[in-house]
């Protein structure tokens, strides 16, 4: 089944959008073959951020010499940030003929986590910048079904065969990341005896796992009244006591407020006898707007609801107060602590909750 339909092409302006850059890359090479210009006389590429966009819309707009569209692909787009740019050729984006093709691609870029929230910032804004002219944006979504099911299918076709287990583990480690997944993939097929079975204990024991994954079990951990393996954890996400402060700003802390939060609307959840998937009308208007546990996918519900089973409200409750103090402390607020021993006494405080 393909990625983009016939009728996308009607649009003058297409976005290649969405977290998964296999299939960006996918939508691409079939955009390419259904234009069909092989002597390239009416397509053109830029990199944004190194040519003006008025270039862009300039070339855009030419009529095309020997094809019907004249089609200018744009790479790296979210180099370039929209509010210094969109406003400005909106009006040339919907001033385009009918005969050009504009096709941004919003390719994955390199950086730290800030950089990655700046990134996505902008790509909401350029699909909003897109979707304002009329355009086409391509931002497949993928629930957990679809997920496990497209992993599947590309891994047998390369002859590699995985049990139900070991599928969702892989899913898990790697983040919810078709990507990651298909690229981890390649160092099972040498772990493992050819026509083997992949098994759940062969990705655990090959493969690279997400820094969200880590806090994951680090909640676990937590939450089971395990000191000693919480303790590990937080150790190998920290890495070292020189890099405490940026982990703790930039992964540890969100995601473990994150999770927490989760695992709160799971409780919420259990004691209406409802499912998280679908929260009764007495729960639903207790849900926070932004982390909705309903919309958020299976991967991530499981543990919530794991640890939910052993947590209720209050000491829930005082989990959180212990991370926002926490956090209060790393800014500078109350007590001085190094951030190492800031981390290791939040850790030793949420594990003495959950076996109160």
């Amino acid at each position: 089944m393909p990625l983009i339909s016939p009728k996308a092409l009607d649009h003058r302006v297409l976005l290649l959008s969405g977290a998964e850059d296999v299939l960006r890359r996918e939508a691409l090479d079939e955009i390419r073959n259904q234009l069909g210009d092989d002597d390239g006389f009416d397509t053109e590429s830029f990199v944004a951020g190194e040519i003006d966009p008025q270039n862009w819309m300039a070339s855009a707009g030419t009529l095309p010499f020997l094809a019907q569209r004249r089609t200018v692909f744009v790479r790296h787009l979210l180099r370039l940030d929209p509010k210094d740019t969109l406003a400005s050729i909106e009006a040339s984006m919907i001033g385009l003929p009918g005969s050009s093709l504009l096709v941004l691609v919003a390719d994955d870029e390199p950086g730290d986590d800030e950089r990655q929230r700046t990134l996505d910032r902008r790509r909401t804004a350029w699909e909003a910048g897109v979707k304002k002219v009329q355009g086409y944006v391509f931002d497949p979504k993928t629930d957990t079904k679809e997920l496990h099911r497209m992993v599947r299918d590309r891994l047998a076709e390369s002859g590699l065969t995985l049990s139900d287990r070991a599928l969702s583990s892989l899913i898990e480690m790697t983040g919810g990341s078709l990507g990651r997944a298909l690229e981890e993939a390649d160092k099972l097929r040498l772990y493992v005896e050819p026509g083997a079975t992949v098994q759940a204990g062969d990705v655990q024991a090959v493969v690279v796992p997400s820094r969200d994954w880590n806090v994951y079990r680090l909640v676990e951990a937590i939450v089971s009244g395990h000191l000693g393996q919480a303790m590990q954890q937080l150790r190998n996400l920290v890495g070292s006591s020189n890099k405490a402060d940026s982990a703790a700003f930039q992964q540890i802390f969100p995601t473990l407020s994150s999770q927490f939060k989760l695992i709160w609307q799971a409780r919420l959840c259990q004691e209406a006898r409802c499912s998280p998937q679908a929260p009764s009308d007495e729960v639903r208007p207790l849900l926070p707007m932004k982390g909705d546990i309903s919309k958020e996918r299976e991967w991530r519900i499981r543990p919530a609801v794991f640890a939910a089973k052993r947590l209720d409200l209050p000491r829930l409750a005082d989990c959180l107060d212990v991370l926002a103090e926490a956090d209060a402390r790393m800014k500078g607020q109350g007590a001085s602590f190094s951030a190492i021993e800031t981390l290791e006494q939040t850790v030793m405080r949420l594990v003495a909750i959950a076996e109160r």
